[in-house]
């Protein structure tokens, strides 16, 4: 059973980017994947001020059923302890639910 958050990105040839009521360009496969490459860096580093996701996969689906990762990102317990202790020494909250609120 699947415990996240899932995106759909659908693929548009020209036909059907033309009839489209929402975006009309071609969205192709090389297109998503290079989205997904240039995603994977900036990923890294949003994990370390997000606060309740501590990983990010992507995963493709090809038309036979097989999935693949693309990239999977997530950030160790002691790094996110460690920013969170950064924190706390700055702003001198006594806790993350303080700090939060």
């Amino acid at each position: 059973e699947f415990e996240g958050t899932m995106f759909r990105f659908p693929l548009r040839s020209m036909e059907m980017a033309d009839k489209s009521g929402i975006k009309n360009e071609e969205c192709t496969i090389s297109s998503i994947l290079n989205l997904f490459k240039a995603f994977e860096e900036p990923a890294r580093k949003c994990l370390l001020f997000l606060r309740n996701v501590c990983k990010v996969q992507v995963k493709i689906r090809t038309p036979d059923g097989t999935i693949s990762e693309l990239f999977n990102v997530a950030v160790e317990k002691k790094a996110e302890e460690s920013v969170w202790n950064r924190v706390h020494k700055v702003i001198g909250k006594s806790s993350k639910r303080e700090f939060f609120q």
